[in-house]
């Protein structure tokens, strides 16, 4: 069969129109209701999901946003406390550099008082080397003098 222009889909015979011109049997109608009701109870079902869904995310927004404000509180008081124990933790470092840079500072004075005594002692016994031996003395004393005019 051929589908023309203007014909129903359910047949070839008929006018597109067909189903208007039928009559309304009461089997037809209680169909046609029955599709309608249920069409309406979908539409009705899909409403009432939307409705409660965005019902559902208000309320978990509201929640959200009391939660966040409770956080903030929250993150307030423990800045307040940690702020006191940062702030003793700033004091006993402090301290313990300044201890521990007194120690050094001893450390190293002592260490160069140290060095400054040996050296003391080095010049001391070298001045009661040359003292004593005049004679060396000399010998060095003219080595030093002559050593720019002496070519080796």
């Amino acid at each position: 069969g051929k589908k023309g222009k203007g014909l129903c889909a359910c047949s070839v015979s008929r006018p597109a129109k067909h189903h208007e011109t039928l009559p309304r049997t009461p089997v037809f109608s209680q169909v046609s209701d029955l599709r309608a009701q249920k069409k309406k109870t979908s539409l009705e079902a899909a409403s009432s999901v939307t409705i409660q869904r965005r019902y559902r995310g208000h309320l978990g927004r509201k929640v959200a946003g009391r939660w966040q404000h409770k956080r903030a509180e929250l993150n307030v008081v423990f800045n307040k406390m940690s702020g006191g124990a940062v702030e003793i933790q700033r004091t006993w470092r402090a301290h313990r550099g300044r201890v521990r840079t007194a120690a050094l500072r001893a450390e190293v004075t002592a260490f160069i008082l140290k060095l400054r005594a040996e050296e003391a002692a080095l010049d001391e016994e070298q001045y009661m080397y040359w003292m004593n031996h005049p004679l060396a003395r000399l010998k060095r004393d003219v080595r030093t003098i002559a050593a720019p005019f002496v070519s080796k």
